[in-house]
C-alpha cells in the first residue's frame, strides 16, 4: 500500500482509503487466519521470515557476483523471427 514508485508518498490518497485497504490486505488477512486456524506461533512466523530473507539475500548475492552478460547477445530471444511465427495459430 504505497505510491506508484519508491519516491511517491501517495499524499494524494485519502487516509480513509488507506485504512480501508489495510482491512483487506491479503497478507495480513492470511497471517491472522494462520494464527487463528493453523495455530501459527510468532516463533514459527519469525523462522519463516528469516528463511525467506536468507533465500532472497543469497539470490541477490549470487546475482551481484555473476558476470555481466555479453552485450553482443543482449537482444537474443527478445524478438521473434518470421520462422518463429511460422506456426498454425499465426497463419
Amino acid at each position: 500500500m504505497e505510491g506508484h514508485a519508491v519516491h511517491d508518498d501517495a499524499f494524494y490518497v485519502p487516509k480513509e482509503m488507506f485504512e480501508e485497504w489495510a482491512k483487506n490486505d491479503p497478507i495480513e488477512r492470511f497471517r491472522t487466519w494462520l494464527y487463528q486456524h493453523a495455530e501459527l506461533t510468532e516463533g514459527e512466523e519469525d523462522e519463516i521470515s528469516a528463511g525467506v530473507k536468507k533465500l532472497l539475500n543469497d539470490a541477490l548475492s549470487r546475482a551481484e557476483e555473476s558476470p555481466l552478460p555479453d552485450p553482443a547477445k543482449l537482444a537474443d530471444g527478445v524478438y521473434a523471427t518470421p520462422e518463429d511465427l511460422d506456426t498454425p495459430h499465426h497463419k
